[in-house]
């Protein structure tokens, strides 16, 4: 079967970050194609590559057997590549007339495809901002149908809809393929994948390591090259170890043994102890006519204090065994 795009060898930097280093996508003619990876392996860099909105660093490009050079996305529609990325293109401050207009969308299809994806009785001087998300998807799926692409790419479509939506869009999705043109899918679940794709590619760390047929029993095969080797699961968990009878409970906090009978202020980190400490120390002085060394100073032995104490003053936090008290330099004089 005749590849309707071909990308080999296609890398893309930004930076010190290499957002592809040799990715690798071939999609025949009437064919669903799975664009798949973990998080971050550069799926939505080489959709965008392929689109026109980045410029690779290196890497080709075949339309229909023609090297073709994308310098932009509408050099990507002329050249029958029509994308859906994953943000609402719509302009929020334009009614859905103006943003056909701008565009150049036919309304006479949009329309009808818009019905078709489950949208009924579309307002085209709604506001793009007023409408939902899920509407906001299907009237992109919709202005780009309208298009008719010979390839046409989904990126996290049905992500933001609901079952009922998702169900008519991977109808049109497989009607599309019938036709005879091809579509990129790109999407975390699988069941959509297994019910509408025939091959999948597989990106790890910007590399293609992999493309599969789509079959049964595929998953685990897909999931060891999006990880890079097989996934390890333990059918057991070993439970924690009995306390001896007789041993006092204590409270683990990061691996230290912390033993009940100490005062829980001891978990008070020791910012938070000094705040304390001058809050108290502020109250007093607030209180208390007499000078602060005379209130916070111990009587030495032999000597008694004449100064009174402020009973209105909170007492300072106790501390556990071993901590010394956050106590600042001595006051000035009152």
């Amino acid at each position: 079967m005749t590849a309707q795009l071909d990308a080999t060898g296609v890398a893309k930097s930004f930076g010190p970050v290499a957002a592809l280093r040799n990715a690798s996508l071939s999609v025949r003619a009437g064919e669903v194609h799975a664009l798949l990876g973990a998080n971050g392996a550069g799926k939505s860099t080489l959709i965008k590559i392929l689109t026109g909105a980045v410029r690779p660093d290196r890497g080709k490009i075949l339309v229909r057997g023609a090297a073709l050079s994308i310098h932009s996305p509408a050099g990507a529609i002329r050249a029958g590549m029509v994308p859906v990325y994953q943000e609402p293109a719509m302009t929020p401050d334009l009614s859905v007339a103006d943003t056909l207009r701008l565009t150049a969308t036919p309304v006479a299809p949009f329309t009808a495809l818009v019905a078709d994806l489950g949208i009924g009785n579309l307002d085209l001087s709604a506001v793009g901002r007023d409408l939902p998300l899920a509407t906001l998807r299907i009237l992109d799926l919709a202005r780009a149908l309208a298009r008719e692409p010979d390839v046409l790419i989904l990126d996290e479509m049905t992500a933001a809809l609901p079952a009922d939506l998702t169900e008519r869009v991977l109808e049109v999705v497989a009607r599309q393929a019938d036709a005879g043109r091809s579509v990129i899918f790109i999407s975390h679940r699988f069941a959509e994948i297994q019910a509408i794709c025939h091959r999948a590619t597989v990106l790890r760390d910007g590399e293609t390591v992999g493309v599969l047929d789509i079959a049964p029993g595929v998953e685990e095969a897909i999931v060891d090259l999006m990880l890079g080797g097989r996934v390890e699961r333990s059918a057991t968990v070993a439970a924690p170890a009995a306390r001896p009878a007789g041993e006092a409970p204590r409270l683990r906090v990061r691996g230290l043994a912390w033993p009940e009978s100490w005062p829980m202020s001891a978990l008070i980190s020791t910012p938070a102890r000094r705040w304390a400490w001058w809050r108290w120390r502020a109250r007093a002085r607030t209180n208390s006519s007499t000078c602060w060394r005379a209130i916070a100073a111990p009587a030495s032995a032999g000597s008694r204090s004449t100064a009174p104490r402020p009973t209105s003053a909170t007492p300072p936090m106790p501390s556990p065994p071993g901590w010394p008290m956050c106590r600042a330099t001595a006051p000035k004089p009152c």
